[in-house]
């Protein structure tokens, strides 16, 4: 799971990755070219980068690289960018783990799963995040990094931490839901304070992230009930109230996370 993004702070994925750390309230860092020497616009005080001693960002590439556990690269077409084959270069140097993801070939879903898997795999908890910083791609590429990033981190915290998923179906003999707003009453009081914290600050977009988790649970539970006499009436009534959605399980996700952010939108806390 991530717990620090760092990079050369550069106008592209390498800024995206720092506003992702920001937007999270995670820690970011990295090492940059002084400001005398930057090709880019003055780099914002938000930013909480080091100026190195050097004329060239291949230093400052390879001394991220060391300092962090592995490298991410990311670009938006089959050619590598100058920064990325720097990268690249350095870990494979120093052996350390890094990984390229195409974003023109893989959406974001898909390759949130796969940078999530990779951290696991290589137990990388300090990521240098590295990628396109010339051309037309820029600011497609800020926006597109720091929402990819905030979908691996809450890949992360989803799989740490939804406990209410992993418990075992106790209620028999409860009385069975009634309506949608009944199922998602009680998949809150199932859930934990940082579960409800967690689903609270993600973003609409970013739901689908709950599908093998909090989705499964809840398919799992209108499964246990429509095998029980007792709750056929009561889901019957429920699937007439969801007529027109393509899945009960998306529709009462998204009730969950439209309470929460009114109750539960503060800053998560590992």
């Amino acid at each position: 799971m991530i717990r620090k993004i760092v990079s050369n702070g550069r106008i592209g994925v390498a800024r995206g990755a720092l506003d992702a750390a920001l937007a999270l309230d995670i820690p970011h860092g990295g090492w940059g070219l002084p400001a005398t020497v930057r090709v880019d616009e003055p780099l914002p005080e938000k930013y909480n980068l080091r100026e190195m001693k050097t004329k060239s960002n291949t230093r400052c590439i390879e001394r991220n690289v060391l300092e962090t556990d592995g490298t991410l690269i990311l670009t938006f077409a089959d050619e590598m960018p100058e920064e990325a084959l720097a990268a690249r270069k350095s870990a494979d140097k120093h052996h350390l783990p890094w990984i390229l993801i195409n974003l023109e070939k893989t959406g974001t879903f898909q390759a949130a799963q796969d940078i999530h898997e990779w951290l696991k795999e290589k137990e990388i908890h300090v990521i240098h995040v590295v990628g396109a910083t010339e051309g037309t791609m820029k600011k497609r590429a800020d926006k597109t990094t720091s929402s990819l990033l905030e979908a691996v981190y809450y890949l992360g915290l989803i799989e740490s931490n939804m406990t209410a998923t992993s418990r075992p179906i106790t209620d028999d003999g409860m009385q069975p839901p009634a309506s949608i707003d009944d199922i998602v009453t009680l998949l809150l009081t199932e859930m934990s304070l940082k579960d409800r914290v967690i689903v609270a600050n993600m973003k609409e977009d970013q739901l689908e992230l709950l599908w093998p988790t909090l989705g499964r649970h809840i398919q799992i539970r209108l499964e246990h009930w429509r095998q029980s006499a007792q709750s056929v009436s009561a889901l019957e009534k429920i699937e007439e109230e969801a007529a027109g959605t393509n899945d009960i399980s998306t529709l009462i996700i998204k009730k969950v996370w439209e309470k929460l952010r009114i109750t539960h939108r503060l800053r998560i806390v590992d």
